[in-house]
């Protein structure tokens, strides 16, 4: 039977730099929002000048939504992880007590 370890420090720091491109994409998103137009920016045009701005005006919106999004995940990835590490952690204490407490009974 093999011997599995989970290094925890290193999860824990995958959790860290994950919360961390969370807040790089929180950035990224409100760049997106500062790239908005105004109406005229693609000139008068009668009927294209407004439609080209409405394409942009949504390729820009969903953008940053996706961008939200992904920035939520991030943040509830990293979360789960260090919740994952704190279980796993009480878990191996758990078991080296009780391991402690069957090879040594009644030892405090």
């Amino acid at each position: 039977m093999s011997d599995v370890r989970a290094d925890l420090p290193a999860i824990e720091a995958f959790a860290d730099r994950t919360i961390v491109r969370r807040d790089h994409l929180d950035q990224i998103r409100s760049q997106l929002n500062s790239t908005r137009l105004p109406r005229d920016a693609f000139g008068y045009v009668p009927g294209i000048g407004g439609k080209v701005h409405d394409a942009y005006e949504e390729f820009v919106a969903q953008c940053a939504e996706a961008t939200e999004m992904a920035s939520e995940i991030e943040l509830a990835l990293g979360r789960r992880i260090h919740k994952a590490v704190d279980l796993i952690a009480q878990t191996d204490q758990f078991s080296a007590d009780d391991l402690d407490e069957t090879l040594h009974p009644g030892v405090q």
